[in-house]
């Protein structure tokens, strides 16, 4: 089921809608409700247009899923928010194997040994909430340290947690259990060579996110080898910055190929398009009027 909002001229007007009326014609259509989303169906409405929101769940994207984000403007001590293969890993999913740490999978490992894997900062962000909550967190990284890829303040607090082990050069290798749950989990460190099992229940991946493009198959908008949208002079010089290969048609936030993965600035880029939509709605034939779906803006 998807969740469709429409904003008017009025940004506080925001409301969940059912059936979308198939004669009404919108100004702008968002897909995505995440922070570029929400910014840049907020701002346009703020600015007189007529925009629709789509998004398969609900408001916030990943950023709403984050337990804690701790490097958002405004917010000194945190906000809410509301492709590992070995095999067996989908028959645990749900039960004991998480993609993000919200106080509901905090509940369910609570006094216990937990398993993360990622190097990241959302795997930092993590690994920082959970040991407030179980009794370790084993935190397994590939790379050889968390510097390469983790922010110098997250880095600074994993390693004042005395409950938080970092294992560098080491890669999950087998997943135990039956029924579904979990029993114990065995990596190996790239150091050593050596292959250790431990009896761990609950198993969190932080290994980066692969966009969610697929639905563009067919519609000639072009995509980087790692299926983000390609946006400005990616594809030509006469681009504009944010539109894609399609004219009137753009990428914003992390979908986005070279976006920088971070909540400002994908907030950033949400307000940034209304000012590209509007153009791009000033030079359509005069017979498309205001509330005729011109812009696209995507995260």
């Amino acid at each position: 089921m998807e969740a469709f909002y429409t904003i008017r001229p009025k940004p506080s007007l925001l409301a969940a809608v059912g059936p979308i009326d198939p004669n009404r014609l919108f100004d702008v259509v968002v897909v995505g409700a995440g922070p570029a989303g929400l910014a840049a169906a907020v701002y346009g409405g703020s600015e007189g247009l007529s925009v629709l929101a789509l998004d398969c769940r609900a408001f916030g994207g990943q950023a709403g899923a984050s337990a804690r984000i701790e490097n958002y403007l405004g917010f000194p001590t945190g906000i809410s928010g509301m492709a590992l293969a070995v095999d067996g890993l989908d028959s645990f999913e749900g039960s004991s194997v998480h993609y993000w740490a919200s106080p509901l999978e905090a509940k369910l490992c609570a006094g216990q040994e937990v398993a993360l894997v990622g190097g990241g900062n959302s795997a930092g962000q993590a690994a920082v909430y959970l040991a407030g909550q179980v009794v370790k967190v084993w935190l397994l990284v590939r790379g050889p340290s968390l510097a390469s890829g983790m922010s110098q303040y997250l880095v600074d607090r994993l390693e004042g947690l005395s409950n938080v082990e970092v294992l560098t050069r080491t890669t999950v290798t087998g997943l135990e259990g039956n029924g579904g749950i979990l029993d114990a989990i065995r990596w190996r460190s790239g150091i050593s060579g050596d292959e250790v099992r431990r009896k761990i229940r609950h198993l969190f991946l932080f290994i980066g996110a692969e966009p969610n493009t697929d639905w563009l198959a067919g519609s000639g908008i072009a995509l980087d080898r790692k299926k983000f949208v390609l946006t400005g002079s990616d594809i030509d010089e006469d681009r504009g910055l944010l539109e894609t290969s399609r004219k009137g048609i753009f990428a914003i936030g992390d979908v986005r190929s070279g976006s920088v993965k971070r909540v400002a600035a994908a907030v950033g880029e949400g307000a940034q398009v209304v000012t590209m939509l509007h153009a791009n709605l000033r030079g359509l034939p005069s017979d498309l009027t205001p509330s005729a779906s011109a812009g696209v803006a995507q995260i």
